[in-house]
């Protein structure tokens, strides 16, 4: 399955550049390589923006709040006066006319009782509704000055607030998610060490500590071409800023990339391989990683006891990965015999989906060196496949090799192959001693040629089809 470009994760685009570190295609590159914006620049833009727009909608809203607030409500003078009209009208229409006539010309004290007592009422009444009209004055008020209280708060968070825009904008740019945002490009190709914060210009290191660096970046890509992803000898390939220095790349190690001629000659069209200058392949398989396995036997219903796994680097063992596997089979005596592993070590061994876990994280995108790879592969590629693991698909088996260049030799078996070239012995049929064996015993067979088969030339007549019968072909007469 082809890997997304880090930068812009379009499933439709395809690798250019593919390292431990980074994956990129041709589109993001060149975008990067013209574009003249920074990091920097972003962040503080977006900054600003972000600023300037939570300030105006806290002062808009501190504007609508002040315009809410108003003086409390006064009692007015002509309620209080109209207290006694309303009174006198009230008497005057609870008595009757005619008797309100005779009662203020015969008993005006009683009427003007009645008037009085009516005006201390209503007057009560005005009283009660002006003094509720300033209770609900203060408490819209008191809410108002909350909501003030709280405006000049978030002043004071503004500036976290912005900050939480911020990292909102950098865990985008943290995400696999396709996006057609400039911004979050930028972003993607700062995370991944491809451009500074700032989007100086940098020079080159010294040259010492660069051809260390630039031996790292060989190792690192297995000394295989990143984009034709073809095997190399070391002095013939490049190490290449993915992003150039004079297009403000950086120095790290994500932004250089291991090229061979032919594909260093497309980013640089004015460098041209020439005669004194040629091309030497180098064999595919100068890191590789020799696996064995040990079973509790060669049926489909057996399972696997122990693995390992030895990471070879030019030549040399560089990584040793080895493990008992716990298995709810019985291991029979003969297996004990055989290899040693006991039924309580497995039952004290690490689960199965943990050793596969970390075994399939071992090898990586190394390609695998087995002997008999048909039969160890068949039990890895079930325990894969029932963990969710991808089958790997760059596989060696040293045996029909050892066939084809020692075809004198009676047995092939491991041993028998170890003990003619004449290779370190170590214990058999042990996982990591076994694999250590295969690994070095490919080794020895890369260095042995392969023998040619003649091949038998058939007999062919020619014949003249035109020359009458009967006359000589072999040579003129005198």
């Amino acid at each position: 399955m082809q890997p997304l470009c880090q930068i812009c994760c379009n499933p439709k685009r395809r690798i250019r550049f593919h390292t431990e570190q980074l994956a990129i295609c041709q589109w993001c590159v060149t975008e990067l390589s013209s574009s003249e914006i920074s990091p920097a620049t972003i962040v503080g833009e977006r900054r600003s923006s972000a600023t300037s727009r939570h300030t105006e909608s806290t002062e808009r809203e501190f504007a609508c709040l002040r315009g809410l607030r108003t003086t409390p409500p006064q009692l007015p003078a002509a309620a209080l006066d109209a207290v006694n009209a309303y009174a006198e009208g009230a008497v005057r229409r609870g008595e009757g006319i005619f008797q309100s006539i005779y009662r203020s010309m015969v008993d005006d004290t009683r009427r003007r009782e009645e008037i009085a007592n009516v005006v201390a009422r209503r007057r009560d009444e005005v009283l009660a509704v002006y003094r509720e009209a300033i209770a609900n004055h203060a408490l819209k008020q008191q809410e108002i000055d909350a909501k003030i209280r709280a405006a000049e708060s978030s002043v004071t968070r503004i500036p976290a607030i912005v900050e939480q825009e911020i990292q909102q904008l950098l865990d985008d740019a943290k995400s696999d998610k396709p996006t057609k945002s400039k911004e979050i490009r930028l972003i993607r190709a700062f995370l991944v060490g491809l451009i500074n914060f700032e989007r100086t210009a940098l020079a080159r290191p010294e040259p010492l500590e660069y051809e260390v660096q630039k031996r790292k970046i060989r190792a690192r890509d297995s000394y295989r071409c990143v984009c034709c992803l073809r095997g190399f000898a070391q002095g013939e390939l490049h190490v290449h800023h993915v992003l150039p220095l004079s297009r403000c790349g950086t120095n790290a190690d994500s932004n250089l990339a291991t090229l061979c001629h032919p594909c260093h000659n497309k980013q640089h069209p004015d460098f041209q391989v020439t005669r004194s200058f040629p091309i030497k392949r180098r064999p595919a398989t100068s890191r590789f990683v020799a696996v064995d396995v040990e079973t509790t036997g060669l049926s489909n219903d057996d399972s696997i006891i122990e693995i390992a796994a030895v990471k070879f680097a030019d030549g040399e063992v560089d990584e040793i990965f080895c493990s008992l596997v716990r298995s709810k089979k019985v291991i029979p005596a003969a297996i004990t015999r055989l290899t040693g592993i006991t039924q309580s070590m497995i039952s004290e061994a690490p689960h199965p989906e943990l050793v596969i876990r970390d075994f399939v994280a071992f090898i990586s995108s190394h390609r695998l060196v087995f002997h008999n790879a048909s039969s160890d592969m068949r039990f890895i590629g079930r325990y894969l496949k029932y963990f969710n693991y991808p089958t790997p698909s760059r596989i060696l088996d040293t045996l029909p090799i050892a066939r084809r260049k020692l075809p004198e030799l009676s047995s092939h078996r491991l041993a028998t192959l170890v003990e003619h070239l004449g290779l370190p012995a170590a214990r058999s049929h042990r996982a990591q001693d076994d694999s250590l064996a295969t690994g070095h015993l490919y080794l020895a067979l890369r260095e042995i040629p392969t023998p040619r088969v003649k091949k038998k030339r058939r007999k062919s007549t020619v014949t003249n089809s035109k020359q009458p019968k009967g006359t000589s072909t072999g040579h003129r007469d005198a």
